[in-house]
């Protein structure tokens, strides 16, 4: 320094050796040197005891003498409390003192030591009330959750009585000593003032705390999700539709059974089950306060249909019936859908369960089917159907056959090897292959023919065969005193006859009798010649017969060969024995 009464601090004790020079105005110069000893600071501490609301508290002095031979020469307290009046402060070494009213105070405590060197220290010191209300909660403060709340209050006894109040419409909690925590379930989100209130008994007297502050429940997501059910090989689509309550879900946590490691981290995610059945699915949603919900619900996975049909033998021009042998899974088959050759054309196709269908020509042909359930679960199947050839029926018929009426012979002309059945319509069958049929009545008979060839395919052909049996006889002599009532009149024999009319004359051209009568029903003729003419019987001999009739299928009857003489015309003769 150049200063003429310089000063210096000494940052750390000890001895110091301390030069000057002086200057005089001629320039001349002298010196001299002292010793200057700097002593050590006292190191000021002290600790204080915080008792019972109404007592004293009481403070110890630990302060550190430093540099050697030095002592402790002083304590000067402040105690912060000017309201004590002459008790804010103290001389002594560890002091008391009494705060009247609770609150935080800044206490001091002045050191000298016997080198008079000074230091200080100043702590803070609470007086804590005889009774306080106070109270903590945990942070994650989320609707519908339990949230813990720890009554932390000053009491002076450990009887005070409590009281919640929620503000959430939720009754009030009470009760008498310390239970920690305490458990509340706010039901929705928004600010709740919760407040606590303490009562206890202070000398005597009943002294009362609260605190309220303001508690914000965040909202708690309602977890829900859609979950279609699906048929087996199909993605499971699952979709968040949780309430969320103006708060989005931020995390998503899916788990999908059997396999607990079958999870997924995506707001609408899509599994597939290997195997059809029932799966309980759980999604936990939260949010971004960390607030969350978790649902576990079933999701099913229907079995699919089993495909399946039989046909019976394809032949070209016949139909072919397709059965439906579907097996069901979970529910009953209600859709069919058939392609009999060519999957994109429809008139090749039918929708009805138990279809037939017809193949023009032979063939190998490609079958599919598809099934739907009532779930709307598919199948399909495809199979090959071979189309043989169809045997074309036929054949001829020749009438009366061996000269006989009502008997036929059938003349197979079914080209190729084949087996053959018929029907004639009046009961009877055979199997050869050109059969006679022999018809006693009156009718119109439907004559069939069954032509199978080796890969079964059959096909008919009919005839209506009509017959009518027809004829008139006419006897060439008669008796009329024989016994035999068989040859006692001249009577033609007829039937189906529709129009008849005979006449009989002598040699000489006389009219001997005539008649039409017949029998509508059958046409038969009704009346015969007994050999009289006008009462009178005629002799023995030949007598002239002439006829016209038709049959009740409009044809004539063209004469009879029958009789002596007979001309197969319509007339001859018939002989009158006696």
């Amino acid at each position: 320094s150049f200063l003429y009464r310089p000063s210096h601090l000494y940052t750390a004790p000890g001895t110091f050796a301390v030069k000057m020079k002086a200057y005089n105005s001629d320039n001349c110069v002298d010196s001299v040197y002292q010793e200057v000893l700097v002593n050590a600071l006292p190191k000021p501490l002290f600790r204080f005891v915080s008792t019972v609301c109404k007592d004293t508290i009481k403070f110890f002095d630990s302060t550190q003498v430093a540099g050697a031979g030095t002592t402790i020469a002083s304590w000067n307290w402040n105690f912060g409390d000017p309201v004590s009046g002459p008790n804010n402060t103290s001389i002594l070494k560890n002091p008391v003192h009494y705060y009247a009213t609770p609150g935080i105070y800044h206490v001091t405590l002045v050191i000298a030591n016997s080198a008079s060197c000074v230091d200080s220290i100043t702590r803070t010191v609470q007086r804590f009330p005889c009774i306080q209300a106070i109270y903590s909660r945990k942070d994650t403060l989320c609707a519908r959750y339990k949230i813990a709340f720890t009554d932390n209050s000053l009491t002076s006894s450990s009887i005070a009585t409590r009281h919640w109040s929620w503000d959430d419409g939720t009754l009030d909690t009470n009760y008498t000593g310390h239970i920690v925590p305490i458990y509340h379930t706010f039901a929705d989100s928004g600010t709740y003032h919760v407040k606590l209130r303490i009562s206890d008994l202070v000398d005597g007297t009943i002294v009362s705390d609260s605190l309220t502050t303001a508690v914000k429940i965040h909202p708690t997501p309602l977890t829900y999700f859609s979950n279609p059910p699906v048929c087996l090989n199909q993605i499971s689509l699952f979709r968040d539709t949780s309430k969320t309550w103006g708060e989005k879900n931020t995390r998503w946590s899916w788990t999908f059974t059997p396999k607990t490691t079958d999870t997924s981290t995506f707001k609408n995610p899509g599994h597939k089950f290997d195997t059809a059945g029932i799966y309980s699915v759980k999604l936990i949603v939260m949010n971004k306060y960390g607030c969350k919900d978790s649902l576990t619900k079933p999701t099913r996975v229907y079995g699919l249909p089993v495909a399946h049909f039989d046909n019976t033998v394809a032949c070209e021009g016949n139909p072919t019936y397709f059965t439906d042998k579907s097996i069901a899974s979970d529910t009953t088959i209600g859709f069919w859908r058939w392609f009999f050759h060519y999957p994109t054309v429809m008139k090749d196709s039918s929708r009805i369960k138990d279809p037939n269908h017809q193949y023009d020509s032979a063939g190998l042909y490609s079958v599919r089917m598809i099934v739907r359930d009532h779930f709307g679960c598919i199948d399909t199947i495809d199979s090959a159907v071979r189309v043989n050839i169809t045997p074309v029926s036929s054949f001829t018929v020749e009438d009366g056959y061996d000269g006989k009426q009502g008997q036929i012979k059938l003349n197979n002309r079914t080209p190729g090897d084949n087996t053959y059945s018929w029907e004639f319509g009046n009961g009877k069958s055979s199997s050869e292959k050109n059969p006679i049929a022999t018809f006693t009545d009156d009718g119109t008979y439907i004559v069939k023919l069954i032509s199978l060839n080796q890969f079964d395919c059959s096909d008919t052909t009919s005839y209506e065969y009509r017959l009518l049996f027809k004829g008139l006889y006419v006897p060439n002599a008669f008796a009329p005193s024989s016994t035999n009532l068989g040859i006692r009149l001249f009577q033609p024999v007829g039937i189906n006859l529709k129009t008849y009319h005979v006449t009989v004359f002598d040699s000489w051209g006389h009219l001997m009798w005539e008649s039409s009568k017949l029998d509508l029903d059958k046409g038969i003729p009704l009346e015969g010649w007994d050999g009289t003419f006008e009462g009178n019987m005629m002799p023995q001999g030949n007598y002239m017969w002439r006829i016209s009739a038709t049959f009740v299928d409009e044809s004539p009857w063209n004469g009879s060969d029958n009789g002596v003489g007979g001309s197969g015309k319509t007339m001859g003769t018939v002989t009158l024995i006696r």
